[in-house]
């Protein structure tokens, strides 16, 4: 006699079931993911909060940054883009190239204060600008004879180690 087959282990009920489990833990995630952003939020914010009250404090201490140019410390004018010529009509060459301006270039240099083997560095000699006045002439010069020839050997090594980085031999010059 041929027996009737069993129903499939697993029925509609089954699925649904399923469903609705995987549901719920999904959107117990979302929940859960939600609230540790929110706490990112709220971190940000208090950095933030902190920033701006150290920029404030800061304000208060020094006062509000000014923006200075090198052209503003020297007491000359602010830099201009004037290449020469004037203004020419519609349709004119604009190029104004080998075109004689009429003056001088007006560049200043940006340290015009400090100029080689004028100024001395008292600090890298190790000793106070009233020190190094109360030494003899000869004893001034051989100090800084010797810091000369300690920056010129510092230079050289500082070359030729960069040089033998980028894959160099010698030194040329």
């Amino acid at each position: 006699m041929a027996r009737r087959a069993n129903p499939a282990a697993l029925n509609a009920k089954m699925y649904r079931h399923f469903a609705v489990v995987t549901v719920c833990l999904t959107s117990a995630l979302a929940i859960l993911a939600d609230g540790e952003s929110r706490e990112a939020v709220a971190d940000e914010l208090a950095r933030r909060d902190q920033q701006a009250e150290l920029k404030r404090a800061e304000a208060e201490k020094f006062g509000a940054p000014k923006l200075v140019t090198s052209a503003a410390r020297r007491g000359g004018h602010a830099a201009t883009f004037s290449y020469g010529g004037t203004a020419g009509e519609f349709g004119a060459p604009m190029d104004t190239a080998g075109a004689n301006s009429g003056g001088g270039s007006g560049y200043l240099p940006r340290n015009t204060t400090t100029r080689v083997g004028t100024g001395v560095d008292y600090a890298a000699l190790g000793l106070t600008k009233e020190e190094f006045e109360q030494l003899a002439p000869s004893e001034r010069e051989a100090l800084l004879r010797e810091f000369r020839q300690l920056r010129s050997q510092q230079a050289r090594s500082l070359l030729e180690g960069s040089l033998a980085r980028g894959g160099g031999s010698s030194l040329d010059y």
